[in-house]
């Protein structure tokens, strides 16, 4: 018996179902959304504030649409849809670059110091 813990299930828990019938209307539709979002109300994070870091540029547009109706009258329909996904974001690195003394840090060495 193979036991797999729930979060490893939960993870990979994702899936798409299309259905296709005869029903249809002669009468076009459609549909048009976006999502927007920005740095405007987001927070800083506590190390940015600390060391007096700004918060980096972020913006995300989520946008698409779908349109269906007739090509020929009660017998063949279209239908499609456009999906579009747009993210700007800036990522800040921080490196601990050591000091020019070769034992000015006892990790570095091993934390052996060796005297002349």
């Amino acid at each position: 018996m193979v036991i797999v813990p729930i979060n490893q299930l939960l993870i990979r828990a994702l899936a798409a179902v299309n259905f296709i019938t005869k029903g249809g209307s002669n009468t076009y539709h459609g549909e048009l959304f976006e999502y927007f979002r920005n740095n405007n109300l987001d927070a800083n994070s506590y190390l940015n504030n600390e060391a007096g870091r700004k918060l980096q540029p972020y913006t995300q547009n989520q946008f698409g649409g779908a349109a269906g109706g007739p090509v020929m009258r009660n017998k063949l329909l279209f239908f499609g849809n456009y999906e579009g996904f747009r993210v700007v974001q800036r990522e800040q690195q921080f490196a601990v670059v050591p000091d020019e003394k070769p034992n000015a840090c006892a990790a570095c060495s091993g934390g052996v110091h060796h005297s002349r």
